[in-house]
């Protein structure tokens, strides 16, 4: 059960292996790019090639897709961003039950956004857990975990390219713990828990007033969605790259020097190092302040997203 490409490379260790996948499950086509032509999840496209079994329904409340569901009779089952709550009479009908892939090491960053808030919170390092899924929101036994660094490079996109392959390695080793019956769960401290909130477009929308070091993680844990926009010139700019500056006494947003350097809210600075206008190319700061130029002592508002 998944719907990104996240899940893909776990789907795809579960082939190798050689089980008989009954079934796949994924979230129903949504519509996408300018014609909202309807669009099957990466899943989806995977499950098909491999000629897997595809069901896709809206949520499990249909009796009809719980029966379904039950005539499977699966011994296991593997969940990876699946993005639907999956109720408690499907949780109980499963020999085995179900085993999520989570994009943290839980009990830290339980919810819907691990890999962003990692880098939001600063943290070191982060990893994979495979948790046994219980009705509660992420606070199953823990299976297995392995962790990985944060590097002070990483994006959510990089980030989350490295933890789909890990979960996907991982995922033997645990299948075979399962068959072998020595599987062993371990409890979560509770007292360690802490939530990784639903991400909107609004949060792309740049704070001056915000530490720099904070924006500067925005930048990257935003990338690729929602972005991190600056306004400027009736334009939102977004902004794919930069790092923190020097310290300045003027207010907070103020554009200093020759415009690819902005004061934040910590008396530190951020200094933009790659930008992009709307349906334009991304470039780097100074070739796009040659053709766009942002004007110093300017004081930059939030923009409007």
């Amino acid at each position: 059960m998944g719907t990104p490409d996240f899940a893909v490379p776990a789907l795809n260790s579960l082939v190798n292996l050689g089980h008989h996948i009954v079934a796949v499950y994924t979230q129903p086509p949504r519509p996408s790019g300018r014609g909202q032509q309807l669009q099957l999840s990466a899943i989806h496209q995977f499950a098909e090639q491999q000629d897997l079994p595809v069901y896709y329904p809206e949520n499990f409340k249909n009796t009809n897709d719980q029966q379904t569901f039950f005539d499977h009779k699966a011994d296991l089952v593997v969940v990876a961003a699946y993005g639907l709550i999956l109720p408690k009479i499907l949780l109980q009908s499963i020999p085995l039950g179900f085993i999520n892939i989570h994009a943290s090491l839980l009990p830290r960053w339980r919810g819907a956004s691990p890999i962003q808030s990692a880098i939001l919170g600063g943290d070191k390092e982060t990893g994979i857990t495979m948790m046994r899924i219980v009705s509660k929101l992420d606070a199953g036994d823990i299976i297995s975990q392995q962790a990985i660094p944060i590097l002070p490079s990483d994006t959510a996109q990089t980030l989350h390219d490295r933890l789909s392959q890990l979960g996907a390695n991982m995922v033997p080793k645990v299948i075979r713990s399962f068959i072998s019956r020595s599987v062993v769960f371990q409890p979560q401290d509770e007292s360690k828990v802490t939530y990784a909130p639903k991400i909107t477009k609004q949060d792309g929308s740049l704070n001056w007033q915000k530490p720099a070091y904070q924006l500067e993680r925005e930048i990257r844990a935003y990338h690729p969605w929602p972005g991190s926009f600056l306004h400027y010139g009736g334009e939102n700019i977004r902004v794919m790259q930069a790092e923190i500056g020097p310290s300045s006494l003027e207010a907070a947003g103020t554009i200093l020097g020759d415009g690819s350097t902005i004061v934040c809210g910590d008396g530190k600075s951020l200094r933009l190092l790659k930008l992009q206008r709307p349906g334009r190319k991304i470039q780097e700061i100074n070739d796009f302040l040659r053709g766009f130029p942002l004007s110093a002592g300017h004081v930059l508002s939030h923009a409007a997203l």
